[in-house]
């Protein structure tokens, strides 16, 4: 499978979906936030972090719209905490796992290829080469000072 790339400001969610399945013929796993890291969370705040980089077997991962909450998560009880943010998508791309490069590595603000690859993996498994990541590029509105708890991500 070779890459796909997609601008966002030509194109709804619901027709991004229907190429997908349809032209594309795969399935897909639908996002309605965008969950990080407190870590990750400081990278996209620094602005050394402009894209994240999702995993679903089998899957390409698709958001529900192109305005989505960011979501702190704690990766050692598996659950989700405030809204911090807001990430205004503005790209997708979605290519094997293999096919990520040191430009993927560094939007996503890690230093080498490595380093992401091994975050990725320690997030959701072993991931084949072939299988498929959806990279959402993002502009980010900060909402820091408005935490509250998110029950409905909870």
């Amino acid at each position: 499978m070779s890459s796909f790339e997609f601008d966002l400001k030509n194109i709804t969610p619901d027709e991004l979906r229907h190429h997908i399945t349809t032209d594309l013929s795969m399935q897909v796993s639908i996002r309605n936030h965008l969950g990080l890291l407190e870590e990750y969370i400081d990278w996209v705040i620094a602005g050394k972090k402009n894209t994240t980089v999702r995993y679903r077997s089998g899957m390409a991962d698709l958001p529900k719209s192109f305005i989505l909450p960011v979501i702190s998560t704690d990766p050692r009880i598996m659950r989700e905490g405030y809204q911090v943010g807001i990430a205004h998508l503005k790209k997708l791309t979605i290519k094997p796992f293999g096919e990520l490069n040191d430009e993927d590595a560094h939007n996503d603000g890690f230093q080498s290829l490595i380093q992401l690859k091994d975050a990725l993996r320690s997030i959701y498994g072993k991931i084949n080469d072939k299988e498929i990541v959806s990279i959402y590029s993002f502009d980010y509105e900060n909402g820091l000072d408005l935490r509250w708890p998110n029950t409905t991500c909870m």
